[in-house]
């Protein structure tokens, strides 16, 4: 598909993003938009740490799904990961948003080594005014 020039307005509902296109049916990219639409049934308000439950697994798509959409490398399988794990290209950082009902938000940037340990992080609250 040709990439839009010009921003589109989104209507309510979930999306995914990876490196595709909006809404490209990866497989991670599928399994995150399920999990966030569980989540966001439950009556908790999300916590950081639950929205990065959402993105960071280390699974690996299945080949035989991965190949009947043309994806059929090794290096192609290891980036079917929500989280990869690689010295030369991986997971650097995984960032997590929300803004509840009485407009504060919530952000959090959390970086990653080489070896996909935690290496940092930063936060920050914004309280609607």
């Amino acid at each position: 598909g040709l990439r839009k020039s010009a921003p589109i307005k989104l209507e309510p509902g979930v999306y995914g993003l990876s490196n595709a296109l909006l809404d490209t049916p990866w497989p991670k990219v599928v399994t995150g938009k399920q999990k966030l639409k569980e989540m966001l049934g439950e009556a908790n308000e999300p916590t950081h740490e639950s929205l990065l439950g959402l993105i960071n697994s280390p699974q690996l798509a299945d080949a035989g799904q991965l190949q009947t959409m043309g994806m059929e490398t090794a290096m192609e399988h290891m980036l079917s990961a929500q989280f990869i794990r690689s010295k030369a290209y991986g997971t650097r950082s995984s960032t997590t948003l929300w803004k509840n009902n009485q407009g504060s938000m919530s952000w959090r940037e959390l970086s990653f080594d080489s070896h996909g340990e935690p290496s940092g992080s930063r936060e920050e609250n914004f309280q609607h005014t």
